[in-house]
């Protein structure tokens, strides 16, 4: 499972270089094989972080119970918010500069 996890990971990361870096049709296919990959990762992440909890009741406890959750709960909740904002990137076919435009260069 986590093999299959790494491809998605990879083809996604592929993708994402090929939008920015080509036109044309590459920019299309990649586009859209980047769209197929961006949700393989995420179901593999979501997949990956569910069959690890049933590896062992150890994990179980570790991320699940009080207080611990509350740090443990934030990865995947900033993982999903991440997510969601990228998604209408992929849809419209944006660049991400856009998503960029907010952070300035540091002074220091």
């Amino acid at each position: 499972m986590t093999g299959v996890s790494v491809v998605a990971g990879y083809a996604s990361l592929g993708a994402c270089w090929l939008i920015w870096k080509t036109t044309g049709e590459v920019h299309d296919l990649a586009r859209r094989y980047g769209w197929y990959a961006f949700v393989a990762t995420l179901a593999a992440i979501a997949a990956v972080s569910v069959a690890t909890l049933f590896l062992d009741y150890g994990y179980y406890a570790k991320w699940l119970d009080t207080p611990r959750v509350f740090y443990t709960a934030q990865v995947p909740i900033v993982t999903a918010l991440i997510a969601f904002r990228l998604l209408p990137f992929h849809e419209t076919g944006k660049r991400l500069d856009a998503l960029l435009r907010w952070h300035k260069p540091c002074s220091w």
